[in-house]
């Protein structure tokens, strides 16, 4: 089921519970119909935004926020399998929008909630692909 708004806002105010939680359940859920090289697609997208802080914070924040567009474009392309992945990561989104500007340990979190939901991806998907 996807994260709520109230529940992404936890997340990336640093709850890490709850973010282990919401991406193993995310992974595991992704990991029977997504392939790796379809998660690594946005995951790639979500690591530049990440390297681009460094010289410039509100490029970056732009780049996580543009991420919505492509979350809807891909979840078509793969015929609904990156939906559950667009959902809740829309909802972070929501969350960075309402900051108004970068803000770092929103962006960190966002970046943390997104690369364990690819290692529980990895660790469930049973193919290699």
């Amino acid at each position: 089921m996807a994260i709520q708004k109230a529940e992404a806002e936890k997340i990336l105010n640093g709850d890490i519970k709850l973010l282990v939680e919401k991406s193993k359940s995310l992974g595991e859920e992704l990991a029977r119909n997504l392939k790796t090289s379809q998660l690594r697609n946005i995951y790639g997208f979500v690591r530049h935004a990440q390297m681009e802080w460094e010289k410039n914070p509100q490029v970056a924040y732009d780049n996580l926020i543009l991420l919505m567009p492509k979350l809807a474009y891909f979840s078509d392309r793969t015929k609904g399998a990156m939906r559950p992945l667009k959902d809740d990561l829309d909802q972070a989104i929501l969350v960075l929008l309402d900051d108004k500007g970068p803000n770092q340990l929103h962006f960190k979190n966002f970046l943390d909630y997104c690369e364990a939901v690819v290692a529980y991806h990895r660790a469930n998907r049973k193919e290699q692909d």
